[in-house]
């Protein structure tokens, strides 16, 4: 039985809000500073694949799952809390080194190219390394087969379908992604070293 389900929803909600926030403040400095451009010159041949922005944004509902994985509060408390130190630590490092990378134009017209206007109007071409987008679902998907190791193969399709999606909606570079896993899987490493000392 999955425990005290609304205060669950209600950390989750001021974490995102504080995470959003905090997301946003730091991609619009990235606007005024010199950003660098970390993509390698064969990702010029990773081809932009629209329709891809529908798995990319999975990331939301994937996102929810360990809100009913995680049985026990207190547990879901300290994944709640570690995650919040993957998103602190994501946010230093955007602010501390501040990349970019050149998108494509807009898809003209349709609800794909809707989609894409209001995704790129918000969320300007920083923020990218390490991907939080890749090591939140890196450390969901880790939690998730911990958790309930039935999970564990759903997961992992999951983590790496919306992490590809990253590349072909030219959210990230190749270096973003594999840097958002290891950034997830350290978050991992340490939740799970907490509770070895617990």
């Amino acid at each position: 039985m999955i425990e005290k389900i609304r205060e669950r929803f209600v950390w989750l909600a001021v974490l995102v809000s504080l995470s959003a926030a905090g997301y946003l403040a730091v991609n619009a400095g990235g606007k005024l500073r010199n950003a660098t451009d970390v993509q390698f010159v064969f990702e010029n041949s990773i081809p932009f694949v629209p329709n891809a922005i529908i798995i990319y944004l999975l990331i939301f509902p994937f996102l929810l799952a360990p809100v009913f994985i995680v049985k026990k509060y207190a547990d879901f408390i300290e994944v709640l809390a570690i995650y919040a130190v993957l998103v602190v630590v994501s946010l230093a490092t955007f602010f501390a080194f501040p990349t970019t990378m050149a998108r494509p134009s807009i898809p003209a017209g349709g609800f794909i190219g809707r989609l894409f206007s209001v995704i790129w109007a918000v969320d300007g071409p920083h923020n990218l390394f390490p991907s939080l987008h890749v090591s939140s679902v890196v450390f969901a998907a880790l939690v998730n087969g911990f958790f309930c190791p039935k999970a564990k193969l759903p997961s992992w399709l999951g983590a790496v379908l919306i992490s590809v999606s990253t590349l072909f909606v030219k959210q990230h570079a190749l270096v973003d992604v594999l840097g958002g896993a290891v950034f997830g899987a350290s978050a991992y490493i340490l939740l799970r070293l907490l509770r070895r000392k617990e």
